[in-house]
């Protein structure tokens, strides 16, 4: 029963990691595959050390909304302004 156990753990281990590994980046993939195919270590090493995320495109460069930059508020209140004024005129 315990070699059952251990046999079906293997094989959801084995296929999740290999689902998982199906999102990774290309180069990754060829990387990690052989490693995946070693029982039970194999996939447990990709949860742990090879699943992370890969943030080197966005060095430091955050991401935000126009309505939290401040050029783009600062156009905005130029725009409303010269409206204003040539509508007074």
């Amino acid at each position: 029963m315990v070699r059952v156990v251990f046999v079906a753990l293997a094989l959801v281990l084995l296929i999740a990691a290999l689902i998982d590994l199906g999102k990774a980046p290309a180069a990754k993939r060829a990387k990690w595959f052989f490693l995946i195919l070693i029982p039970i270590v194999g996939p447990l090493a990709w949860f742990f050390f090879g699943n992370k995320p890969d943030f080197g495109g966005n060095k430091g460069k955050r991401i935000m909304g126009p309505d939290d930059d401040p050029d783009y508020l600062w156009r905005l209140e130029k725009e409303l302004r010269k409206r204003k004024k040539k509508k007074d005129d």
